[in-house]
């Protein structure tokens, strides 16, 4: 009998806890930031590892899965997060630009831990967001000139559709090695999509009236089709092992090891083409006495793998001073596929003209990029119902790309007397390198007027320094395909320093240790800041 009303209770719990869930995710949804609302709230990546906080440490060292007493599901809704991809953009003016993947604005998410398997505790974390954007337009007008002479018809189209797509996945496991030592591994899987796609199609027809007997004829006639589809994808598996070694007077030590391969794909293309023809009635027929053509063509496709190797240390002291640092590289090779295509097609009853200019980049492609942060910080009771914890936190990364891709041309004049075509071909080198630090100073707050209720908040003043070194080497020989009057052999720096502050707010509301509503709000406590709140529900059983 008692069996069966446990299990009722905890049936109950379950359906009850699912309806929230469906309840909140009715708005906007959850994202890869695998902090808590909580430390969202104190700090966000500042302080998270620093302040306790069991989810957030969960998600740092799988080997505190094995020190969950109770099963807990907890559900999320958080802001979405862009991902490096280790990929250049090249533009028509050789132009480099490191490429980013986002995920939706919001992101769903839940996670069970605290689930015994054969002598492990598993620890089940998901987070997922499929958003589609689509949106068309088509029109037909008709019309008259205000003196009757002249006819227009003119029919535009336009489609457009935008994706951004989100999820992952991962498992972990961990046990008690004996001597308050523990053991936790964790694999995973996440994936990108992003798709951006614009379509629009402008057709004109221009009427004369030539006279009672053939009324309006075709006069001129004008086409414009424009398009650019771009697409983003990234794939990771990752695997992560952690040692958790609890020590005297509250104190312990976490050791961290992640390894995860990323797939990366990126696509940029885009076309113009405008067409133009010109009519004129003799002899009784319309006959085509001036065409011109246009074509714009953009193409770009870079695809590469990247891994990323982090190992990472914590320790908090008999004191509470905790001290979290670590370091890692990531190295990638990609492949590159470049192309721009420019053809001017004109022609009339006397001659006609064509010039057509192509560039095609073929090549490999390298990065690498090694990063390093440390946080220390301590908590301070000031009272029974407020704690300060002041910390200090610093980030700093090194990235360089290199490409040394062969580019060629294929240059194309001809008129009706003569034809003048032109090869060329060479190897140019591109690479970009940038260093940055950023260097955080916060002061974060909990303070609990009521057993059911506590606030959080901090103040995190940060300096930011970042420089960008873009080199472009062209060889001389080859300068004439680059069709640009600057001689783009130079070596460009960019710099830039700031000083400022961010303040996040949140609170926490919650019922017999069981059930708990943390609430993550940045800096707005509006009711028009409602919509974009980062909560996470979570039920202990």
């Amino acid at each position: 009998m008692i069996a069966k009303l446990k299990f009722s209770s905890y049936a109950s719990s379950i359906i009850c806890l699912c309806f929230l869930f469906l309840f909140l995710s009715t708005g906007p949804i959850f994202s890869q930031n695998t902090s808590s609302a909580r430390i969202m709230a104190l700090g966000g990546e500042t302080v998270s590892g620093i302040i306790p906080d069991y989810y957030t440490d969960l998600m740092i060292n799988p080997a505190l899965a094995a020190s969950a007493d109770r099963l807990t599901i907890n559900c999320g809704i958080r802001h979405g997060a862009s991902k490096k991809m280790g990929l250049l953009h090249l533009d028509d003016r050789f132009r480099l630009s490191e490429q980013y993947v986002n995920s939706p604005d919001y992101t769903n998410g839940i996670d069970i831990y605290g689930v015994p398997l054969l002598g492990w505790k598993t620890a089940f974390s998901s987070e997922w967001r499929f958003s589609d954007d689509e949106s068309s337009n088509s029109r037909m007008d008709e019309g008259l000139s205000y003196d009757a002479s002249r006819y227009t018809t003119e029919y535009y189209n336009y489609c457009s559709k935008d994706s951004r797509d989100f999820w992952r996945l991962s498992l972990a496991a961990a046990r008690n090695l004996g001597r308050k030592l523990s053991l936790g591994v964790r694999i995973g899987a996440l994936g990108y999509y992003y798709t951006d796609q614009y379509r629009r199609l402008n057709y004109e027809e221009r009427y004369i009236y030539n006279n009672e007997k053939y009324g309006y004829i075709m006069d001129e006639e004008y086409r414009n089709d424009y398009a650019y589809p771009v697409t983003k994808r990234h794939f990771s598996i990752y695997l992560q092992l952690g040692i958790h070694s609890e020590k005297k007077e509250n104190s312990f030590s976490d050791l961290m090891l992640d390894i995860s391969r990323n797939s990366n794909f990126f696509s940029d293309e885009s076309w113009d083409i405008n067409s133009y023809r010109e009519y004129d009635y003799t002899n009784d027929a319309l006959n085509l006495d001036r065409y011109h053509y246009d074509l714009e063509e953009y193409n770009e496709s870079n695809e590469g793998d990247l891994w990323n190797f982090q190992l990472r240390g914590r320790h908090r002291y008999p004191s509470g001073v905790t001290l979290y640092a670590g370091g890692g590289y990531e190295t990638s090779n990609s492949d590159i596929s470049w192309l721009t295509n420019d053809i001017n097609y004109r022609w009339d009853t006397d001659k006609s003209t064509k010039t057509s200019f192509m560039r095609t980049i073929k090549g490999e492609g390298s990065f690498y990029k090694m990063n390093f942060f440390s946080k220390v910080g301590k908590r301070f009771s000031i009272s029974k119902k407020l704690d300060l914890i002041t910390s200090f936190a610093s980030f700093a990364d090194r990235r360089h790309f290199e490409q040394t891709p062969n580019i060629k041309s294929n240059s194309l004049k001809r008129t009706s007397n003569d034809t003048l075509e032109t090869f060329s071909s060479g190897r140019i080198s591109l690479s970009s390198e940038t260093n940055e630090i950023t260097t955080y100073f916060p002061i974060s707050a909990e303070f609990k007027p009521a057993e059911y209720f506590t606030l959080f908040g901090a103040f995190k003043p940060y300096f930011h320094w970042r420089k960008t070194t873009n080199r472009i080497a062209i060889p001389t020989s080859i300068v004439s395909i680059v069709q640009r009057e600057e001689i783009y052999n130079i070596k460009e720096h960019n710099s830039d320093f700031a000083a400022s502050y961010t303040i996040t707010i949140g609170c926490s509301l919650h019922y017999s240790n069981k059930l708990f509503f943390d609430i993550y709000s940045a800096s707005d406590i509006t009711l028009d800041n409602l919509s974009s709140l980062i909560v996470d529900m979570r039920y202990l059983f």
